[in-house]
């Protein structure tokens, strides 16, 4: 018996048998009444004789000094006033900073072993203005490269934009269609963010087959969205554990036992059709699989969305997560009437970064998550979009920053800032990882000591140690974070 359901004993509980006994009959109510006579008459004799002593008792009143309790406690409750949370910080408050003391504070961070060439740059959101310069040659960003992946995504789809798994009717053939969903899972879970579902699906195609009066089907697969290799040449072997081979219809991200890295599914378009096979008939369709699908669009019979491209952007920085940023990549490319490869999708990203004024001196995008080492990206790009993304002028690309990991609290910063050098940037920073070999990226914003707005993009490439690399990028974002300036 849970909680929300009503005890077979209706017998009244303890309380319900004293409301019985003061409202029953006429007799009980006279009871009643001279009871609470008696009460009152109490209460007024012993104001009048003890009245001193009992507020002496209450801690209202004493000899000299200062009451025990505060008198205003018997004061009504006051109306609680309702503040609206602030979910960003707003650009223009706090005191501006001087760009000396900054970057005085940031000499100061020991660089010892950390080598290799650096490409820095701080600005103040409110203003625009640069605070911190230094180094002018753009190098690999690693995986700080996704935040122009989900900005061309944001821009060309738009924030709300979601992405259909369907499966049509056409002629005689029922054709699974796959969307580029790159959450699309197996078997419906909770959680958030809520995902489709291929279990969900079959369910509707089940419905759908007997109110035509089918037992049997034939199921073919249309996965053509995408063009091109699923494999960028650029990406050495050993990354195919990092991420899956980039196609239209793949289920848990082809993720053989759940995790990355971890192995992967060689075939993802497959190995999602025979599972989705076994749905079906598990839920009692009989199917036999055709050949290729048939050309053109047919009725559509049942369809899951994905979450929404912020949601899927927020996902992508907070876990980095290699899968999603190739797919984002080759739906910008899509929605740019690109050819949906890996071309297709740089060629989108620079159109959406030039549409929105980003600079794009020295970019080189060869994928969408940044595992190539052929990307190029300065650091001044990196800064002006997360400066266009907290501003008020650009609310479709929030979730560039919503998204961002919180410095040893969330993603791929939880186990960030452990030093006594970086304990400064702890729940301050916002910021999104990048981590090669000898490349080390990070870029994001936070506040300074005096409430100022600032984001940050800070390039490591060529470290002669990576370790201090790391510990350097977050003593830096911690000292912007602490500065006083």
């Amino acid at each position: 018996m849970t909680a929300e359901t009503p005890s077979s004993d209706d017998r009244p509980r303890d309380g319900d048998h004293t409301a019985r006994r003061l409202s029953t009959g006429p007799r009980g109510v006279l009871t009643g009444l001279v009871a609470l006579v008696v009460v009152l008459a109490v209460a007024v004799g012993a104001a009048t004789l003890w009245g001193r002593s009992a507020l002496y008792a209450t801690g209202l009143l004493v000899d000299g000094g200062q009451p025990t309790v505060d008198p205003s406690a018997l004061d009504p409750e006051p109306t609680p006033v309702v503040v609206e949370p602030t979910l960003l910080p707003a650009p223009e408050e706090g005191t501006p900073v001087d760009a000396a003391a900054l970057s005085e504070a940031l000499r100061r961070v020991p660089r010892t072993d950390v080598g290799g060439r650096l490409d820095l740059q701080v600005d103040d959101v409110a203003t625009g203005t640069t605070l911190h310069r230094e180094g002018a040659q753009p190098g690999i960003p690693a995986s700080t490269l996704k935040l122009l992946t989900g900005a061309a995504a944001l821009h060309l789809l738009g924030p709300d934009h979601r992405f259909t798994t369907t499966v049509e009717r056409r002629g005689d053939q029922w054709v699974l269609v796959g969307g580029g969903d790159p959450l699309l899972t197996l078997v419906q879970e909770r959680g958030y963010p809520e995902r489709a579902s291929l279990q969900r699906l079959a369910e509707q195609t089940r419905d759908a087959a007997e109110a035509a009066g089918l037992g049997t089907i034939t199921l073919t697969v249309d996965a053509d969205l995408f063009e091109g290799p699923d494999w960028s040449p650029t990406w050495p072997e050993n990354y195919r554990d990092q991420v899956t081979p980039v196609v239209a219809l793949v289920h848990d991200q082809g993720q053989l036992r759940g995790t990355s890295p971890g192995p992967r599914e060689a075939d993802p378009v497959t190995a999602a059709a025979d599972r989705f096979t076994g749905l079906l008939e598990e839920a009692g369709v009989s199917v036999q699989r055709g050949g290729a699908a048939a050309d053109g669009e047919g009725e559509t019979v049942a369809e899951v969305s994905s979450p929404p491209v912020s949601v899927l952007v927020e996902q992508m920085l907070q876990h980095s997560d290699n899968d999603i940023a190739e797919i984002l990549l080759r739906q910008a490319a899509v929605a740019a009437g690109e050819p949906a490869t890996f071309e297709g999708g740089a060629t989108a990203v620079a159109g959406a970064l030039a549409d929105l004024g980003v600079p794009t001196d020295g970019v080189v995008t060869r994928d969408g998550s940044g595992l190539s080492r052929e990307n190029r990206l300065g650091a001044p790009t990196l800064s002006v979009l997360l400066r266009l993304a907290l501003s008020d002028d650009h609310p479709g690309l929030r979730a560039l920053v919503t998204g961002l990991p919180l410095a040893g609290g969330t993603g791929s910063l939880t186990t960030r800032y452990a030093d006594a050098g970086s304990e400064a940037g702890l729940g301050q920073v916002h910021g999104k990882t990048g981590t090669l070999r000898g490349t080390h990226s990070l870029a994001g914003y936070t506040r300074t000591a005096d409430g100022r707005l600032l984001v940050f993009a800070f390039l490591v490439n060529d470290a002669a140690n990576d370790y201090a690399a790391r510990v350097w990028l977050d003593r830096a974002s911690a000292a912007v974070a602490a500065c006083g300036c």
